[in-house]
């Protein structure tokens, strides 16, 4: 989570105080889900959001964190 963290406290446009919010939102089936408030003025919300989007994957790739896919096993009889 320190990888979110840093992305997140890394873009200018994000706000130092209150901190972004990284916390475990749900243990599913398949994933852990997790959920990165960063505050930032209501004009830089949409220019945050996407930089966050776009840079994610990426950052958990290169912590080699791997995203699950859902597996099904059908048995037929």
């Amino acid at each position: 989570m320190e990888a979110l963290r840093k992305l997140a406290t890394d873009h200018p446009l994000v706000l130092e105080d209150p901190a972004p919010q990284i916390v475990v939102a749900a243990n599913a089936d398949s994933s852990i889900n997790i959920h990165v408030r960063p505050y930032t003025l209501t004009d830089d919300v949409w220019t945050v959001h996407w930089y966050l989007q776009q840079n994610f994957k990426p950052t958990l790739d290169a912590i080699g964190v791997e995203i699950p896919y859902p597996h099904q096993v059908e048995i037929q009889k």
